[in-house]
């Protein structure tokens, strides 16, 4: 079959869809329902207009507390963007930041000076992908080396 001129063909549209809104009753029971972390992220969420992993990936020095707003980086289109922080959520954002260091700087402390990494060594990875392997070394081992290079020195 041959199939000669222009074909008229119409692509069809994609249906309009409003944005599901919640109301403000809504949203004060959603929020009443909630504790602790999951408080924080959906009151940044709602109150500061973060998409989720925005919020994941907020960092402490992306909050400035004296002006009251936040520093998105690399958000939807790889852009960086400012938006508000609610009054409300400074003193338990405040908390957050205090105990998240606090388990961090604890964790590192007791697993001693030689192998450092952070945070909560969990999942780790290097630029290439690979996971991070931290093997601690052997200061016998080091001193031994020393103590030859010496001897035969």
């Amino acid at each position: 079959m041959e199939i000669n001129g222009k074909i008229d063909a119409v692509r069809a549209k994609r249906p309009k869809r409003l944005p599901v809104v919640l109301s403000k009753a809504e949203v004060d029971r959603l929020m009443a329902n909630l504790r602790g972390v999951h408080w924080l992220m959906a009151g940044l969420l709602y109150g500061a207009g973060l998409r989720l992993m925005e919020c994941v990936r907020l960092r402490v020095k992306d909050v400035d507390f004296n002006q009251h707003h936040i520093v998105v980086r690399a958000g939807k289109g790889n852009k960086d963007r400012v938006t508000l922080l609610p009054e409300r959520l400074i003193p338990e954002l405040k908390n957050q930041i205090h105990y998240a260091t606090t388990m961090i700087y604890t964790h590192v402390l007791q697993r001693g000076p030689a192998a450092v990494r952070s945070p909560m060594d969990g999942g780790a990875r290097t630029a290439a992908g690979a996971p991070i392997r931290l093997v601690k070394p052997d200061y016998r081992e080091r001193s031994q080396r020393w103590s030859q290079r010496a001897r035969t020195a």
